[in-house]
């Protein structure tokens, strides 16, 4: 993941991302050094971790290994870029940055 996060600076610079990273990317590690960068992330959680909460939190946890489910969720994902672009260019065009 440093490689990655490193590659990523160097072509397009410090631009203040959101890391999306999926729980089998996730180390201590990697979470040091986004914090160490003051970067923003977000990560899945490892199945471990959901387990000791769901039952406090009323969770029941669904995971999308069929392929119905998982060209679902690239939908979602896909719809989610495309508001966050078209909020951008709205804020940008108010003058909002």
């Amino acid at each position: 993941m440093d490689e990655i996060v490193v590659t990523m600076r160097e072509k397009y610079g410090h631009e203040r991302r959101t890391w999306v990273m999926d729980r089998g990317m996730v180390s201590e590690d990697t979470l040091d050094m986004l914090r160490q960068a003051r970067a923003r992330y977000l990560v899945g959680t490892p199945k471990s971790m959901l387990k000791k909460f769901e039952h406090d939190l009323g969770l029941r946890p669904i995971f999308h290994q069929k392929t119905e489910r998982t060209q679902a969720h690239i939908l979602v994902c896909f719809l989610a870029l495309v508001m966050w672009r078209t909020l951008q260019q709205w804020m940008q065009g108010a003058g909002l940055g």
